[in-house]
C-alpha cells in the first residue's frame, strides 16, 4: 500500500506546479483533449478555468506542456491501478 501512498503524493507533488498555468474555457492550451480539474484544499485548477490571461495566450511553454501530460499520464495511471485493485486511495 506505501507504493500507492506514494504514487499519489508523487502526483500530488506534480499538481503543485499547475499554480499560474494558463486555462481556457473552450480552446484545448495544451494540445491533449483532456480536461483536468483539481479542487482540493490547497489548490484548485482546471485547464478550463476562464482564466483572463489563459484567453491571451498564443503559445504555452514547453515545459508547462510537458508537466501537464506528466500529471494527466499520472492520473490514468493511477486510475487504471486502482481501478484493478478496486481500493481507495
Amino acid at each position: 500500500m506505501a507504493n500507492y501512498r506514494d504514487d499519489v503524493q508523487e502526483l500530488m507533488d506534480l499538481i503543485s506546479t499547475l499554480r499560474g498555468f494558463p486555462s481556457h474555457p473552450s480552446k484545448d492550451v495544451y494540445g491533449r483533449d483532456t480536461r483536468v480539474d483539481f479542487n482540493t484544499f490547497d489548490l484548485q485548477w482546471s485547464n478550463q478555468d476562464d482564466d483572463p490571461t489563459g484567453n491571451e495566450v498564443s503559445e504555452i511553454a514547453p515545459e508547462q506542456k510537458d508537466d501537464f501530460n506528466r500529471i494527466a499520464d499520472s492520473i490514468e495511471a493511477l486510475a487504471r491501478t486502482f481501478a484493478k485493485k478496486d481500493s481507495q486511495v
